[in-house]
């Protein structure tokens, strides 16, 4: 599966919030209130329009336990989460373990099938009304 991806987008894999967070994954969604929510099998994904709420989400999540950045041959790469900017191409940093796709605006944990996409509720909505 994969997740759409709009404007500016934080993603954190499943695995990730379970192991770092310590909590049931729907428990943590249900609970999540930081902004836009959507997931797949394997990522969850939230985003904004503006960098301002995407620097309060990142401090958030590194704020529950989550690493953001790791040094790898002197290079700042994501850890933990990834910010996605879809019109800047992708990651704003590499990211090891996520596949993007700019023609289509979705990304899928690496290893994985791309399959399905899951678009959030009130993007599918409001392209229903048009």
């Amino acid at each position: 599966m994969s997740v759409w991806l709009h404007f500016i987008n934080v993603v954190v894999p499943i695995s990730i919030i379970k192991e770092k967070l310590k909590v049931d994954f729907d428990e943590f969604y249900e609970n999540y209130s930081e902004g836009i929510k959507y997931h797949d099998k394997y990522l969850f994904a939230t985003g904004a329009m503006g960098s301002g709420h995407i620097e309060q989400i990142v401090k958030y999540f590194e704020s529950k336990g989550l690493t953001t950045i790791e040094l790898i041959d002197g290079k700042e790469h994501f850890k933990d989460l990834c910010v996605v900017e879809v019109l800047f191409g992708g990651p704003t940093r590499p990211c090891n373990w996520l596949e993007f796709n700019s023609r289509e605006s979705s990304a899928w944990l690496k290893g994985t099938e791309k399959g399905e996409l899951v678009i959030p509720e009130v993007f599918k909505n409001q392209n229903k009304e048009k």
